[in-house]
């Protein structure tokens, strides 16, 4: 057996930094379409019916990756979303461009993925907004 044939599940570095950066991206282009006053409606399928939506709820809980990571990122962004109807009853699609938003202005900081280092960037973002 040859060091080419050792395969492995983690994912690390640069290839999961732009495995995340691309599903932020494409939830985010995905959702802005939907958002807005330029709002469009969504095609999307629902009991392989086509349906129009407006809906982020509807919208995200459609997407799909082929990717474990880029769907727990989905799934992480959903339940924000899915809070957000469940307690507000509007604002989802707000909710997940806000994220998508907040994620890529924090990448422009940050170039790592410690803790500390978003946790400090937050901090200092919240201090601005006050």
């Amino acid at each position: 057996m040859s060091l080419q044939d050792i395969q492995s599940n983690s994912i690390r570095g640069d290839y999961m930094r732009s495995i995340v950066d691309k599903t932020i991206n494409e939830i985010h282009d995905v959702m802005v379409t939907v958002f807005g006053p330029n709002a469009m409606d969504a095609y999307i399928t629902r009991n392989q019916e086509p349906y129009f939506t407006r809906d982020g709820k509807e919208v995200i809980s459609s997407l799909k990756f082929n990717n474990e990571l880029s769907m727990y990122i989905l799934k992480l962004i959903y339940q924000a979303v899915y809070n957000q109807a469940a307690t507000v009853g509007d604002g989802t699609t707000t909710v997940a461009v806000f994220y998508t938003n907040l994620y890529q202005t924090l990448r422009n900081y940050v170039t790592t993925y410690r803790r500390e280092d978003w946790n400090y960037v937050v901090r200092d973002i919240n201090e601005r907004l006050r």
